[in-house]
């Protein structure tokens, strides 16, 4: 069947899907993504929020005879993929795929654990117990997140640290490598950014520890994250989190004042990890005294598997102290992390990524500054004649009027009257938690019909707002998930353009690094990293063609300053309004209700 038949008037997709719309532009992009699968090409795309591009890669990766990973960000996107997308197009005869989901390791019950940590210990764990034996004749048992307490799930999931692989005496019946074989068979696999780039990493680095093996085509959905998530697999970590939970696994083989006294030294070691810190000699030698004295003291004790945990941690320290890059101590919610990180990675990814898999789909609503993929390209290491595709944007774009205020002179009183006055679902987004928060307590005394909520404060992805919802949130709010309303959100402030702090240890470095090799550091790293930034605050308003509503922009720089172009560009500027009054009646006559 023509690819461009499944677009059209008589779409098999119509029966199965009850919100499919025939849009040309949509199977023009699927008909593109089939061509470039088929021929073994790479190519980059940019395609709005609500253009169905979801669609227009799971289409050809159907059709295709190519054995194909298609990758997106988060569990959330991953489950809807599989449940919802794939669910409905498996129902349609013309195929015959087999498709399965590989996930992290950290998601699949682990039996080593299991038997080590909970089952001579039954009477203190029955509903874990109770819950495995429902479950033990499954093939493949995955452990619900929310299914026991964290420290619980700690028991009876392992992660790469934790993990021994082939060395494990239930390695044969391991549920998280009996997962893989299945997705190493599969024609599709759904899986995240985090696991294939760890395997993209390892790749580059030795060529072994993989995952995925035999694979023509990979498709990066949310494909703008890479840029930011690919560095920290590239370098190397040590988890202070990790050698916690390598003494509690130990506790009961270690005298109480030896257990006590490492806790100790690891707490005095995290308190003074405030904020992110370039690596120093003290923190270098506090650190190797740590890990000295559990070598000195309870080594001995542990059986094989422990001490082969232990010397995973002191390796991974030894190959940062000893390789390039930025190196960093950074506090996290419960610890703190010691990392490297490469000030590139374009050639580490590129290699990596051609041992994956033939070619590649790059797809996502922010991919480009000014209408080129340059910056994308450059840092994935891309090579320059790929292929290129844009999603014209005005469908969209028609359907958002915008507000920025000149000359703001007290914010606090725009906050107060715009939220006021917008009765729908609203986010507003900000660049700072301590601005966020700040605003959230003005708001809070201030405005009394609205419920002001911080977005830490409720699981996005289970929330669901309703018009008296203002939201309040940073990174997270501009490019997750969606919000599930009951009226669609009409509103988004947009409380800063987004910079970066240049203070940032690892952005200061790599903005030096730019630098010395002859190049802006504003013009060809900040800035077009604003603009995507920019691009996904504004893409969280018009979710769809049928979506309206207005974006408020609190910076006056988007007008005033030269760099200001670069955002302008990204929006209708022939709609854009100085109060918020002119911007709803212009709704208004554009749209039979607000």
């Amino acid at each position: 069947m023509d690819i461009q038949t499944f677009f059209s008037a008589d779409s098999p997709l119509i029966s199965l899907l009850p919100d499919f719309k025939v849009r040309k532009y949509q199977g023009d992009l699927s008909a593109f993504i089939n061509d470039t699968i088929e021929n073994y090409e790479t190519s980059v795309i940019e395609a709005p929020t609500g253009s169905g591009k979801t669609l227009a890669y799971l289409i050809p990766a159907f059709l295709s005879n190519k054995k194909v990973i298609i990758s997106t960000k988060s569990k959330q996107l991953m489950n809807q993929l599989y449940y919802k997308d794939i669910s409905a197009l498996k129902q349609l005869t013309m195929w015959d795929k087999y498709v399965s989901v590989l996930k992290g390791k950290k998601n699949y019950f682990c039996l080593q654990r299991y038997f080590k940590y909970i089952l001579p210990f039954a009477d203190e764990y029955p509903d874990v117990v109770a819950w495995y034996s429902d479950n033990k004749n499954e093939e493949i048992v995955e452990v619900p997140y929310y299914r026991f307490d964290e420290a619980t799930y700690d028991k009876i999931t392992a992660d790469s640290f934790q993990c021994s692989a082939g060395k494990c005496e239930y390695f044969g019946v391991c549920h998280f490598y009996k997962a893989k074989e299945i997705a190493n068979m599969s024609d599709i696999v759904i899986t995240n950014h985090y696991l294939l780039l760890t395997d993209i990493a390892s790749k580059s680095k030795s060529g072994f520890l993989s995952n995925f093996e035999n694979f023509d085509h990979i498709i990066f959905d949310e494909a703008h994250s890479i840029v930011d998530i690919f560095p920290m697999f590239a370098g190397e970590e040590v988890s202070l989190n990790n050698l916690k939970s390598f003494l509690k696994d130990n506790k009961d083989l270690m005298r109480i004042d030896l257990y006590i006294e490492i806790r100790n030294k690891i707490r005095v070691f995290e308190a003074k990890i405030k904020n992110k810190e370039t690596l120093n000699e003290i923190h270098i030698t506090t650190f190797e005294n740590i890990l000295n004295f559990i070598r000195e003291n309870i080594l001995d004790l542990l059986d094989n598997d422990e001490r082969e945990n232990f010397k995973k941690i002191e390796k991974s320290f030894k190959f940062i102290l000893e390789h390039t890059g930025v190196k960093l101590v950074e506090p996290t919610k419960q610890s703190a992390i010691i990392k490297l990180l490469p000030l590139k990675v374009n050639d580490i990814f590129y290699e990596g990524l051609i041992k994956t898999a033939i070619s590649a789909t790059f797809i996502s609503a922010t991919l480009t500054t000014d209408k080129s993929f340059d910056f994308f390209k450059e840092e994935l290491g891309l090579p320059n004649n790929i292929s290129e595709y844009i999603v014209d944007q005005n469908n969209f774009r028609k359907n958002s009027v915008y507000v920025i205020p000149k000359n703001i002179k007290d914010k606090s009183k725009l906050y107060i009257d715009y939220v006021s006055r917008v009765d729908a679902p609203m986010l507003i987004i900000f660049n700072s938690i301590s601005m966020m928060n700040k605003m959230y307590e003005i708001l809070k005394d201030n405005v009394k019909n609205k419920n002001i909520i911080l977005q830490q404060s409720v699981n996005m992805g289970e929330f669901f707002a309703d018009s008296k919802d203002v939201i309040l949130g940073c990174a997270v709010l501009r490019e997750g998930i969606d919000i599930k309303t009951n009226s669609k959100i009409k509103c988004v402030i947009i409380d800063k353009l987004p910079f970066e702090n240049i203070s940032d240890v690892y952005l200061n470095m790599k903005a030096k690094d730019i630098e010395e090799n002859g190049k802006n550091s504003f013009k060809d790293f900040y800035l077009p990293r604003a603009v995507i930034y920019f691009k996904q605050s504004i893409g969280r308003l018009i979710r769809s063609e049928d979506d309206s509503g207005v974006c408020i922009i609190l910076d006056d720089r988007v007008l005033t300053k030269n760099y200001g172009k670069y955002f302008l560009e990204e929006i209708d500027k022939n709609r854009i309004y100085d109060d918020l009054q002119s911007a709803l009646n212009d709704l208004e006559d554009s749209y039979e209700q607000y």
